[in-house]
């Protein structure tokens, strides 16, 4: 697939036909998400010094010259910066380790197998990082973020998963966890075999059992039953709510759509909804669903990406 039709996808002015033609070709295969990854992060940056530069002030003609520009020194730039980070010459008596790091773009998900065979599904605005020496000593990775995982079982070896707050320890064994930096939120929920999770701050280590999750809150660390396997259908591009408040559901809309929702309505926020939606068709369905149960209307600023809801 050649770059303009990943640009497009990437800058949203991609069709619905277009759309699902990138992610389907995006998930086909290991080599096709690296790709599609580093050139969403060269657009990144080329947006992040188009931005320093408007603040300048130029004559806008000027400014699109300067965007291409951009975005063929952001190429130049992200090479030096992963070949600097990735081989740079080892520091005496330590060797700079290297890593894999993928991320995915809002309002997609991502699927890949790691080095050891774990099965791993990641959710949308999801970064995951493993170094590339991934192996039976050495099965750590860092995760924000939501994933599923479905680790192999390798005798004497435990599979790590850091999070901001909590580590979580599993041999062969299938569990979700949700655990964004930005949300300062956590849950691990265990499906199949055992894990056990670790605080950061204290000695607290609690081991779950099939069927149950451990979640936080501003005060503590609760363990109980998992209420719904439909909640981790999200890996299939389902969004489910289980009697979730409106608050909460327009929280997961913004993180899963990259969009700013702003509630001028604030009586509807602890109103609760039970219900599925797939997520290739888009916020604004969600909300005519959720507007004709909660009543509310709301308005879209589609060249901020903005949402009222009054």
């Amino acid at each position: 697939m050649d770059d303009r039709r990943l640009t497009k996808y990437i800058e949203g002015n991609a069709s619905q036909p277009e759309k699902e033609a990138v992610a389907a070709w995006i998930e086909s295969s290991e080599a096709n998400r690296r790709r599609f990854l580093a050139l969403r992060r060269t657009y990144d940056y080329a947006l992040m010094h188009e931005t320093e530069y408007q603040q300048t002030q130029r004559p806008a003609a000027s400014k699109r010259l300067f965007t291409e520009i951009a975005k063929i020194a952001a190429i130049i730039a992200l090479t030096f910066v992963i070949t600097t980070n990735i081989f740079r010459k080892p520091e005496p008596e330590k060797a700079a380790e290297a890593f894999n790091t993928f991320f995915v773009p809002a309002g997609q998900r991502a699927n890949l197998t790691l080095p050891d065979g774990t099965n791993v599904w990641l959710n949308s605005k999801t970064t995951l990082t493993y170094p590339t020496d991934f192996n039976k000593d050495n099965r750590e990775v860092i995760l924000d973020g939501e994933a599923y995982f479905k680790v192999k079982h390798t005798d004497g070896s435990t599979f790590t998963v850091k999070t901001l707050q909590y580590d979580i320890n599993a041999t062969g064994t299938e569990f979700n966890v949700a655990a964004y930096s930005c949300y300062k939120c956590f849950e691990a929920a265990l499906i199949e075999g055992s894990v056990s999770v670790a605080s950061h701050k204290n000695k607290l280590n609690v081991t779950l059992e099939p069927g149950q999750r451990i979640y936080s809150t501003d005060t503590a660390l609760i363990r109980g039953n998992i209420r719904d396997l439909d909640h981790y259908l999200w890996k299939e591009g389902i969004l489910k709510f289980q009697n979730e408040t409106m608050g909460v559901i327009i929280q997961k809309l913004e993180l899963y759509f990259d969009t700013k929702i702003t509630v001028n309505n604030r009586k509807i926020l602890d109103i609760p909804y039970t219900g599925k939606f797939w997520t290739n068709d888009g916020v604004e369905q969600v909300l005519r669903v959720l507007k004709i149960h909660a009543h509310f209307n709301y308005e879209k600023d589609n060249e901020t990406n903005r949402i009222t809801i009054y």
